[in-house]
């Protein structure tokens, strides 16, 4: 077996079965649907393949981050990508790097929702307003990663896991939605003025959706806010995130 179908099938068996209380049902309901291979780690051709089957979209190849524009852009084709870097065992339950696990398992099984779906083409229109200006890139940048990336949503047993970076973690899915971690209630405001650094293991507040269409409900709050932002153009950037 080759050292990145191990590592594939050891985070494919041991993810779902320690995470599966955790993680929220519009995961875990993909993931079961989309029924990717547990012994080897799949190519493009077989993930598009049963993408197709399942969902309206497909995924294109990608080679570390990419570009914002580039990002969101193609997400409004119903394209997502997946990184050709794959983890060693050294990077077992940690990749420093996007890596292809993180973008199958974290985020596809989320696109077979149709909701979050919709959702997601809302969210690329609004990004994709801002990819000019440092200023509101950087906010828009906030509220996406604090809630898509590693956010939660509610449900009826409490707060779960919403975000792809979380979903892809066993430790940060067991603390994350632990009742003594720090949760606050969506705000966009608050999200937006709270900065976000990438190389954190661990966050140290996650945010909570009610309900997927509370992202879409607050668009206008959103645009307004950051519009005032970029008139003032008082905001101190901390750039730690240039580009998704």
């Amino acid at each position: 077996m080759k050292k990145s179908d191990l590592v594939w099938k050891t985070l494919m068996t041991e993810l779902p079965k320690n995470n599966s209380e955790q993680v929220s049902k519009i995961h875990s309901e993909g993931f079961k649907t989309l029924d990717f291979p547990i012994e080897y780690s799949p190519c493009l051709e077989e993930i598009n393949e049963i993408l197709r089957a399942k969902t309206q979209w497909q995924a294109y190849e990608a080679f570390g981050f990419v570009p914002y524009g580039e990002y969101f852009g193609r997400m409004m084709n119903y394209e997502f990508p997946i990184n050709t870097y794959e983890r060693s065992m050294e990077e077992l339950y940690h990749s420093e790097q996007p890596d292809r696990f993180h973008d199958v398992y974290g985020h596809l099984p989320f696109l077979v929702d149709r909701k979050y779906t919709d959702v997601t083409l809302h969210m690329s229109e609004l990004a994709l307003k801002y990819a000019q200006n440092d200023v509101a890139r950087e906010l828009f940048q906030r509220y996406y990663f604090h809630l898509f990336e590693f956010g939660l949503i509610r449900e009826e047993e409490g707060a779960k896991v919403l975000g792809a970076g979380i979903a892809a973690s066993i430790e940060e899915s067991r603390i994350s939605v632990s009742s003594v971690y720090k949760h606050f209630e969506h705000n966009p405001i608050v999200i937006m003025e709270t900065p976000f650094n990438t190389n954190e293991d661990l966050k140290p507040q996650y945010f909570v959706l009610n309900e997927l269409d509370d992202a879409i409900a607050v668009k206008g709050l959103i645009v307004d806010y950051i519009d005032f932002r970029v008139k003032r153009n008082d905001l101190k950037i901390d750039l730690y995130v240039s580009m998704v």
